[in-house]
């Protein structure tokens, strides 16, 4: 039922063949196995840069006081998208504006400038999906939501 969404994933190539688009992107070793990086659609664009949520995250979890993260882009004038990181500590007593100054330090000096978070926003509990992945769907619209509420919101 969402006939742009089919030609996007399904394209035929000059081979004449039909290939299957699924928006990961892979490295495939010497004996032909696969390995899932990330997804494309999840790509931050951040003033004109391609920024990786999963390499922001991976980044993230590096941290010894994160239990768990997920970075979105959040819709930004000037900027396209920001990065932001929504984080679970591993002692909630520790949430404070200095650990989050910490956690954009440790970030700056582990990745490139534009892939930093800009902002850090501390959970208990991130929400999950049936099969107990981090929604960072639901995420991104509770944002879309916030900036919808200030009358800050670029988007449709």
């Amino acid at each position: 039922n969402k006939p742009e969404e089919t030609a996007e994933t399904l394209k035929k190539h000059d081979d004449g063949k039909i290939w299957l688009h699924t928006g990961d992107i892979a490295t495939m070793d010497k004996d032909g196995f696969f390995y899932f990086k990330l997804r494309l659609k999840r790509m931050i664009k951040s003033s004109g840069f391609n920024v990786y949520p999963a390499q922001v995250e991976d980044v993230l979890y590096k941290h010894p006081d994160v239990l768990e993260a997920c970075v979105i882009g959040v819709p930004d004038e000037q900027q396209g998208q920001t990065v932001k990181a929504f984080v679970v500590l591993r002692d909630s007593n520790k949430e404070s504006q200095a650990l989050a100054k910490d956690l954009i330090n440790f970030c700056q000096n582990n990745l490139l400038k534009w892939s930093c978070p800009r902002e850090i926003e501390f959970y208990k509990e991130l929400p999950k999906t049936l099969v107990g992945k981090i929604n960072f769907k639901q995420l991104e619209e509770q944002e879309k939501a916030k900036l919808k509420s200030a009358r800050k919101y670029l988007g449709k």
